[in-house]
């Protein structure tokens, strides 16, 4: 990641698919099988050949490297969040997390 700021186009569309491409290949495989496809994290650590651990901190490392280039265009997306507890889903549903 060169840690340069991402700004959303006029319409305050970012390219998620330009995001995903400047996390290094480890993290982007994490992240993209957990956040993106869904699968718990043993499940993606079993895909991946690594700890759970490991995969845990490599979506950690992702959300914060994709934060950082988010930059500003975060900022109409924190308002529309704001009500909702940390850990509902866009639904309004709580997230469950699964024991490992």
């Amino acid at each position: 990641m060169d840690g340069g700021l991402l700004a959303a186009d006029q319409s305050g569309r970012v390219d998620l698919e330009s995001l995903l491409e400047r996390l290094g290949e480890d993290r982007r495989a994490a992240f993209v099988l957990t956040q993106v496809i869904g699968l718990h994290y043993d499940e993606a650590a079993e895909v991946l050949g690594c700890p759970v651990g490991t995969v845990r901190s490599r979506v950690s490392r992702a959300r914060g490297d994709l934060v950082a280039m988010f930059g500003v265009a975060t900022v109409g997306i924190a308002s529309i969040d704001a009500d909702a507890p940390a850990d509902a889903d866009r639904s309004g549903t709580s997230r469950r997390r699964r024991a490992t």
